[in-house]
């Protein structure tokens, strides 16, 4: 988070062409308003050889979809395939006397680096927008999405009352008012995500006609990301039970395809414990470390970087050992006893009981050739290492469930008179069960997930009723936190008597006296 210059215009660049294959032009834009007030509509115009339009609705109208929102950037949208054109403010001037009717503000000069080649990239508006969310807003927040710059012009009262995190940004001298020119705040964060950023300032802009009611497993995880951040889950109290049933019905919905390691990350930040404790196992199970051991998630990053508490992710990792070891159990084990058997002519993985000696020792003969060459094919003959293993449990699932173990049969005999059906080591059953076997969070882990729910809005007793016995088997050695201490979730009452209560300044500076307050 850096504070700009006050006269500094962001430029907004595209990935860098080589110097053969663009050319630039000079075209101007003209931008204006139809009434007195900044924040309504407003026209941009481009002149020259590009022909550019744009509008940005006004601030009281900025609309959403739950299935796909729009992001509050203009991107700038071409025909064909090729990258988006460079655009560089290199020039502002002065703004003409305003009329009581048409208000013109500052000429701006942009400079487009286009291509040269026989197809044209036309760009059809400016990819830097200026998103309002109160007329009075003294304060810009610049910030850096996929498609571009965006400016959200806010009123600094009103997030630091939000967050505790933007009242030490805005009050605490780090980036300081200017005395002129514009107040403007860079974040260059990449958890500051547009999407999340727009919801939470649209909360605390009273713009409630733009939360969405059903949010999606993306939308969430970005709210929660930038909410987790600035510390305002409490922000989502009045839309949570809705937001609780929706998440509900897209983990169902999406099934295997669904981003567990979105979903856990949000359910943590929000406390929902239901699909937490069900989704860590998931995370656990495909999860993989890289040559140094370090934690990773299904898109190769380290988990130690996705904003979770190293208890979580200790949790992970031990939950994906053991399930690794139980594998070691259920198959290699077996295994290596099915060969001592067969060296030693035991029997004990031929249950048939009316088989002879002979019979059965050809049972399990057949039993240890299929197993060791469906292990060999598979890569897993000698077994992995659990403490070794790179990859995830799940994929190892997968590959031990593709070996076949073959038994004897009987020609000729139909099924439920075959006396070898129960015959072997039964590893697929065995993979299965630990597969479907629960992590058991810590009781700490569990309180934590209650007051982040009671914060947020989520808590319910049918949402922790899958929790409750493991946090009764081992309950958290810290009392629960009273959140009525919170100043910024509570109402408090000062004391007026105090020596120190007078006797300090506000947060403009100026000191406070008794006689201020004309009590």
């Amino acid at each position: 988070m850096t504070s700009l210059n006050p006269e500094e215009v962001p430029a907004v660049h595209s990935p860098a062409r080589p110097a053969s294959s663009a050319s630039s032009h000079s075209v101007d834009i003209t931008v204006s308003q139809s009434t007195t007030s900044d924040d309504d509509m407003v026209s941009v115009t481009v002149t020259g050889q590009e022909n550019i339009s744009a509008h940005q609705s006004p601030a009281k109208s900025i609309k959403h979809t739950d299935s796909a929102p729009p992001s509050p950037i203009k991107s700038i949208k071409e025909n064909g395939s090729a990258p988006s054109s460079p655009i560089k403010i290199v020039k502002r001037s002065d703004s003409a006397s305003p009329s009581p009717e048409h208000i013109d503000v500052p000429h701006i000069k942009v400079e487009l680096v286009t291509p040269t080649s026989s197809t044209e990239v036309t760009p059809e508006r400016p990819r830097l927008s200026i998103l309002s969310y109160h007329v009075d807003g003294d304060l810009y927040i610049k910030v850096r999405g996929e498609e571009g710059i965006a400016l959200y012009k806010v009123c600094s009262p009103l997030i630091a009352a939000a967050s505790p995190v933007w009242r030490r940004t805005v009050y605490g001298g780090e980036h300081p008012r200017p005395d002129h020119g514009k107040w403007i705040i860079e974040m260059i964060d990449s958890d500051d995500y547009v999407y999340g950023l727009d919801i939470i300032f649209s909360i605390a802009h009273y713009k409630f006609h733009e939360i969405p009611t059903r949010p999606d497993i993306d939308q969430l995880y970005y709210i929660s990301k930038v909410a987790e951040k600035y510390q305002c889950t409490h922000l989502f109290i009045p839309y949570m039970e809705k937001w609780v049933t929706g998440l509900n019905w897209h983990v169902v919905m999406n099934g295997d395809h669904n981003d567990n390691d979105k979903t856990l990350y949000t359910t943590w930040v929000l406390g929902e414990g239901r699909w937490f404790s069900r989704v860590v196992t998931k995370v656990a199970h495909k999860a993989s470390v890289d040559e140094r051991g370090i934690l990773l998630d299904t898109k190769g990053q380290p988990w130690k970087h996705q904003g979770l508490p190293n208890g979580i992710i200790d949790l992970i990792a031990k939950t994906r050992l053991d399930t690794l070891k139980a594998f070691a159990l259920a198959v290699d084990v077996p295994v290596k006893k099915l060969m001592d058997n067969c060296r030693e002519q035991k029997t004990d993985f031929c249950r048939s009981k009316d088989a002879s000696g002979d019979l059965k020792e050809a049972c399990q003969l057949q039993q240890l050739g299929s197993l060791y060459s469906g292990l060999t094919i598979a890569g897993l003959m000698p077994f992995p290492d659990p403490e070794e293993y790179k990859d995830s449990a799940s994929n190892l699932a997968k590959k031990l469930l593709g070996v076949k173990a073959i038994r004897f049969k009987l020609p000729g005999v139909l099924p439920h008179n075959d006396t070898h059906f129960d015959c072997g080591i039964k590893h697929k059953e065995a993979v299965n069960e630990i597969m479907k076997k629960s992590v058991q969070p810590s009781g700490a882990v569990i309180q934590q997930l209650k007051i982040r729910a009671m914060k947020s809005g989520a808590y319910s007793d049918e949402l922790f009723k899958e929790l409750k016995g493991m946090e009764e088997r081992d309950p958290s050695p810290e009392p629960m936190e009273d959140l009525h201490d919170d100043k910024t979730l509570y109402k408090h009452t000062d004391d007026p008597a105090s020596p120190d209560y007078f006797s300090g300044s506000d947060e403009s500076g100026v000191p406070v006296k008794l006689e201020d307050l004309e009590i």
